[in-house]
């Protein structure tokens, strides 16, 4: 199983090494670093490599890579999962994403909760709630006295006897659940404007703050849009097989349902773009338009949109001019971006202009890609709908409620 975590920065150096089985040798890790800095492989390396009769599972996340050795006839779904657990877990307790800088500034809290995670070689605990009461994050100061020596790492029957994700006797006032259900968007839009490829991922996460063990069934309108689901563990997946309902018990506090795939758009894409790039050899000059409009007629607003343009290094002298909206141009990191706080309703708007080449240098033979991002409140693009939301268990009044939102994914536009 598993036997050892490293999480190693964008240079190589290990900020954190945590053994459950033996002493895994840092030597393995200087292999693997090796090969992925070989021929520039760190985006192609495939997530699992075999190196001296053991299995590395790696996972790249907020400038930081989370690397598993474990034995090589054991599932890396699982290694996967456990570092995508690791990372969530990480995120809730610091408060902030786990980045390096924030990483050794929690590096104690991080050992107690890879330590309370993992039970000798196997992932055991790794929901937040449950990891909060065993290791006592809400101490105001580490327990270094006797008194509190007992007190710490130990539950009370009250948490031994709930479930795996949620312990007995929580009591909230008021009572109150929220479901966001994301969808992001991913699209490949040619110059014309016509959408090459596009697919839908997306999410429900849930802020829970219901007292007791109450349980939850949540109905939608067509299951079937739901492909490659991943459920969180408080689900009855004998219910969703034969009903396709989703009933659980849910974890206290924020955590995600479930996520899945779809290919069925039920609507056009919600930001139609067009636009052009040309490179021109005599003027050393780069000239282009971008075009955005909101074609779809169910969208009340589309917010925060942005269009970044990455250029050659050694760009300058931009020249630009918009309908609507601001532009910035970066000279240490030489993009372009566009920033619309909120698309008109019925008017495309547009931006052009032209930047300079350097003066020396070959003239570049491809053309930059445009990379949008927006979001849109109340669309859901798959078209799905909660229909029945029921919490039974539970007789106080409880606030309950759905919201959609959905936004760019990797959404860009090929000139």
């Amino acid at each position: 199983m598993i036997k050892s975590l490293f999480i190693l920065n964008t240079g190589g150096d290990i900020v954190l090494e945590k053994h459950w089985q033996g002493r895994t040798g840092r030597n393995i890790i200087t292999q693997f670093w090796k090969e992925i800095t070989k021929e520039n492989r760190t985006k192609d390396l495939p997530p699992i490599v075999r190196i001296r009769r053991q299995t590395i599972v790696h996972l790249r996340k907020y400038n930081l890579l989370y690397l598993i050795v474990a034995d090589q006839d054991t599932s890396p779904l699982l290694f996967i999962e456990f570092l995508n657990r690791v990372i969530e877990v990480f995120s809730n307790f610091f408060s902030t994403e786990p980045t390096e800088t924030s990483l050794k500034e929690n590096l104690p809290k991080a050992f107690e909760l890879l330590g309370e995670m993992m039970d000798n070689v196997f992932p055991v605990t790794t929901e937040t709630s449950m990891l909060r009461d065993m290791i006592g994050a809400t101490m105001k100061s580490t327990p270094n006295t006797i008194e509190n020596s007992k007190k710490f790492g130990t539950l009370s029957s009250d948490q031994v006897g709930g479930l795996p994700w949620r312990r007995k006797n929580i009591k909230h006032s008021p009572n109150e659940i929220f479901f966001d259900v994301i969808e992001s968007i991913n699209a490949t839009i040619e110059r014309s404007g016509k959408c090459l490829s596009s697919e839908i991922i997306s999410k429900i996460v849930c802020e829970s703050k219901l007292s007791g063990m109450p349980t939850l069934t949540m109905v939608f309108n067509n299951s079937s849009i739901l492909e490659d689901v991943s459920f969180h563990q408080c689900i009855n997946l004998d219910t969703w097989e034969r009903r396709k309902i989703l009933d659980f018990v849910p974890p206290d506090g924020a955590f995600e349902l479930l996520s899945y795939r779809s290919n069925r758009m039920q609507t056009q894409i919600p930001l139609y773009t067009s636009g052009r790039f040309n490179w021109s050899k005599k003027k050393r000059k780069g000239k282009f338009e971008i075009i955005l409009q909101v074609r779809n007629s169910l969208i009340k607003s589309i917010d925060n949109v942005s269009v970044l343009i990455p250029l050659v290094r050694g760009c300058s002298s931009p020249a630009i001019k918009t309908s609507n909206g601001a532009v910035f141009f970066n000279d240490q990191t030489f993009e372009l971006k566009w920033e619309i706080k909120k698309m008109p309703k019925n008017n495309e708007i547009s931006m052009k202009g032209s930047i300079k080449l350097p003066n020396k240098g070959e003239i570049p033979r491809e053309k930059p890609v445009a990379i949008i991002t927006f979001s849109i409140e109340g669309l859901c693009m798959s078209g799905l709908k909660v229909t029945n939301l029921n919490i039974s268990k539970l007789k106080k009044k409880i606030f309950k409620g759905v919201k959609f939102i959905s936004k760019s994914g990797n959404f860009t536009l090929k000139f």
